[in-house]
């Protein structure tokens, strides 16, 4: 997680151009990376999309218990992100589908100091 955390970063800084963006992800062991040159490059990327990356890397790398999210019997708004009305997300598919409200730091009593330690 901290070579994908790290490559978001460097992809993030004013020095990268978009020659230099790669998107690549793992699977079954193997780096699948498809073009993407004709793909058109968001100008900024919303705080909430690279917190979540933070958030997993820091629940990954410390331990942190990550319980399931549960989505509501009456959808709150994110909710379409995370999981079906009554079923639950894990962390791995929270970060794939982009539910934000699975990362909360209230949800996971993410506390001050540690965080600004890691």
């Amino acid at each position: 997680m901290r070579l994908a955390v790290a490559l978001v970063l460097a992809a993030s800084t004013p020095l990268a151009g978009a020659e230099d963006l790669v998107l690549a992800w793992l699977r079954d062991g193997h780096v699948q990376s498809p073009s993407v040159q004709s793909a058109p490059l968001p100008d900024a990327v919303p705080l909430g999309s690279v917190w979540k990356l933070f958030v997993y890397a820091y629940a990954a790398q410390t331990g942190l218990p990550t319980p399931a999210y549960r989505c509501g019997a009456v959808p709150r708004p994110g909710e379409e992100y995370c999981c079906a009305p009554g079923d639950t997300v894990e962390r791995d598919a929270a970060l794939a589908r982009s539910c934000a409200l699975f990362f909360e730091p209230a949800r996971l009593h993410i506390q001050a100091q540690p965080w600004r330690a890691f």
